[in-house]
């Protein structure tokens, strides 16, 4: 169903027990518009509503939620993102999340006690598995930080203890066989997701090329590498990625990154809270994947440099606390050693990803990557991105004068 053929009767019927919970007796008007930032969804159309109702008592009250939907019929512009939701089964998969493991990781903790906001939004109601109808945080308070710069420790650390959380609850529930998380073993990244696997070696290549072109001397190498690894890039990341029973194994939500973290703070700016939203992509999988993928995508370069120490701890503190607010005692929980360890196992894997998302995760506001529609002989916009290139030459400065490949699988020293 399209989000623009939702009427007030569909919407009263749909959102029967979720009017209630909100004190609405009934709908008086609705009014739908879409949201202006483009990168609110990449695979996803984004809608606000505005549903005016009326309470029991007769008062007046106004009611703000958000619609995520499919590209039911996309433009040119949009038809790779469009054919990167279906491919790779996004909205299902994100529908089991809001249908069955949200719910019972909401059951758990609440059980255990805990009645403060939890990691993830309020989904009020779904449609055919493909059509939410969610919380609008934004009403609600909370705020999006601008990708483009680096979170600084405060909310870094606030995010790393949201991520052990959701890590937590997931063991839980797989350990009490009270879900089966094992069916989310599909992963995003790779061969046979043909979109994605082409998107991603077009940004590699024509990273490599854009390095070889415009940067300095001393950079002209590693240009030359990626240009040549950009074929095989999907590969690479789809066997660092592969999964191994012995690992300390959890749901990972594969999509931690700034514009998927939203923060409300108290009237004194004190950080009170962050949702992780998009649970499009998750895989069950070693909690480092996540780790990973949020300090590179997300966390300022200074801070990842000078405190990662106090990250890991933050990690470990939360899982540990977590699990004991539960009663469960896990086998192999990682420890801050055992964390440290594992980020420098996987720092070829770190490399790739602070390669190929860089520009789709620290572009400027309003610019993202559109690399399958780049006319002939031009680089993509978020590529040339001063706040992209600032951070590409963060990552790969450690490489200058090395050859990447050579640190494939090995620790680094």
């Amino acid at each position: 169903m399209k989000v623009q053929d939702m009427t007030k009767e569909f919407l009263e019927e749909t959102l029967k027990n979720g009017l209630d919970d909100m004190g609405v007796a009934r709908i008086r008007d609705v009014e739908l518009v879409p949201t202006e930032n483009a990168g609110d969804g990449y695979m996803s159309q984004i809608f606000k509503m505005k549903i005016i109702g009326e309470a029991k008592s007769g008062k007046h009250i106004e009611i703000r939620l958000l619609i995520k939907s499919p590209f039911f019929e996309p433009t040119s512009d949009l038809k790779a993102r469009a054919d990167i939701s279906t491919e790779s089964g996004a909205f299902p998969r994100e529908a089991k999340m809001y249908e069955e493991l949200l719910p019972s990781m909401t059951k758990l903790m609440r059980s255990a006690g805990e009645k403060g906001e939890l990691p993830w939004p309020n989904c009020w109601a779904i449609v055919n598995h493909e059509v939410f109808i969610m919380d609008d945080l934004k009403f609600k308070g909370y705020k999006m930080m601008d990708q483009s710069v680096g979170l600084d420790l405060e909310h870094s650390t606030a995010v790393i203890r949201r991520i052990a959380m959701f890590h937590a609850l997931s063991r839980v529930i797989s350990d009490r066989k009270l879900l089966d998380v094992k069916r989310f073993d599909e992963r995003y990244v790779c061969t046979n997701n043909r979109v994605v696997s082409h998107i991603f070696k077009l940004i590699c290549q024509a990273i490599g090329e854009e390095i070889m072109k415009n940067w300095e001397p001393k950079w002209q190498d590693l240009g030359n590498q990626l240009k040549h690894m950009a074929g095989n890039v999907v590969k690479l990341m789809e066997k660092e990625t592969e999964f191994n029973e012995k690992h300390f194994n959890v749901l990972n939500h594969c999509d931690v990154r700034t514009n998927n973290l939203l923060f409300k703070y108290a009237d004194n700016g004190k950080l009170e809270d962050v949702k992780m939203v998009d649970y499009q992509i998750v895989n069950y999988n070693s909690y480092i994947l996540d780790i990973c993928y949020f300090l590179q995508t997300s966390v300022d370069g200074r801070v990842l440099h000078d405190r990662l120490d106090d990250l890991v701890k933050a990690y470990c503190d939360s899982l540990t606390s977590t699990f004991a607010a539960l009663g469960h005692r896990p086998a192999g929980l990682p420890t801050p050693d055992d964390v440290r360890t594992d980020l420098k196992d996987k720092s070829f894997y770190a490399l790739i990803l602070g390669i190929i998302l860089t520009p789709i995760t620290r572009a400027e506001p309003g610019v993202f990557v559109d690399i399958v529609n780049a006319p002939q002989g031009k680089s993509d916009p978020a590529i040339v991105s001063k706040t992209v290139q600032k951070r590409l030459k963060e990552v790969l400065e450690p490489f200058l004068g090395k050859k990447i490949l050579n640190h494939q699988g090995k620790t680094e020293k």
